[in-house]
């Protein structure tokens, strides 16, 4: 049933457009598109979200030393907006189509007493997206979150804050191996022996499927038209625009990335900012675990080559 597309979320959604812009007609009702949702920049407070999907999973993964490289290509354009800028277009909106319906109505009245045919109000669609007025690239998007990632790291993480991302499915495939798959099995490996409980291994299964459907959207770009939803921030008053807030144009992403990351901290990860201190000073120990472990098993690797050139010389 799916076709092309690339999940439920997104063909249903499609649907209930198409069903709207084809039994709306006449009616006072618009469609608000949004592109990714991510925390909030300012509002109920900085940096608050409440689920893993998208570009916010990405992250939390990463914070916690669990996703370490991403199939994505790091010039095209991430597609994002904070959550309350999708939730002030909803409300500015619903008040812009109240007042074109109305106008429309009233135009229209005008036309009949001429003896001219009717014509539908057409429901208006409002793309709230970053990438006409604001673009972010996943490059500058990965950067971002690893510069503050490193700055506040989670008492909780497995291993240092770092993505590698690739959009060569061969180096990703390989990348996953050696820095996804081949820790989890000696780590579970380990846990067997231990006595405790595997997880790692299943972990990465799920985090594998959730990469493969975000690369839909990361190694793919496309323009989107805001065209009314710019209109719609001319006609707010300087008041409403301030406490409606969805102009994209206005969102420093330096300033807003210290909070995503924040917010991915306190509300997914549940750290609180006062393990910050002890956290810096674990992550100063897994850098030295992971460089010591990557030189090692790049000193394997050199052997066995080594060793298998001579077999064949």
């Amino acid at each position: 049933m799916l076709n092309d597309w690339p999940n439920t979320y997104a063909m249903t959604k499609a649907i209930a457009e198409g069903e709207i812009t084809t039994h709306g007609k006449g009616l006072p009702i618009g469609v608000v598109r949004p592109s990714m949702i991510v925390a909030t920049d300012s509002e109920p407070v900085p940096g608050w979200i409440n689920n893993i999907y998208g570009p916010t999973g990405v992250v939390a993964a990463t914070a916690v030393g669990l996703m370490r490289c991403l199939l994505a290509d790091p010039d095209l354009i991430a597609d994002i907006v904070p959550g309350e800028f999708v939730s002030n277009a909803v409300v500015a909106s619903a008040w812009d189509i109240h007042n074109q319906w109305k106008e429309h109505k009233n135009s229209n009245c005008e036309v009949e007493a001429d003896g001219l045919n009717k014509e539908q109000f057409v429901p208006p669609i409002y793309n709230v997206v970053s990438s006409r007025s604001n673009p972010l690239t996943w490059g500058e998007f990965s950067v971002f979150n690893k510069k503050y990632g490193c700055h506040i790291p989670s008492v909780k993480a497995l291993w240092p804050f770092m993505l590698r991302l690739t959009k060569n499915h061969y180096e990703f495939t390989i990348l996953c191996f050696l820095l996804h798959t081949l820790p989890a099995y000696i780590i579970d490996s380990l846990a067997k022996l231990t006595g405790r409980k595997p997880q790692l291994i299943d972990g990465y299964k799920k985090i594998h499927k959730f990469i493969e459907v975000i690369a839909y959207f990361a190694l793919q770009s496309w323009t989107f038209h805001d065209n009314n939803t710019k209109s719609l921030i001319k006609k707010l008053s300087k008041l409403d625009q301030s406490l409606f807030k969805f102009d994209m144009n206005k969102l420093d992403w330096n300033e807003y990335f210290k909070k995503h990351v924040v917010g991915i901290r306190l509300y997914i990860v549940k750290d609180p900012m006062e393990t910050v201190p002890v956290a810096l000073k674990r992550n100063k120990k897994l850098f030295m675990i992971h460089y010591t472990l990557m030189s090692f098993l790049v000193a394997l690797l050199m052997t066995v080559v080594y060793g298998l050139f001579l077999l064949f010389l």
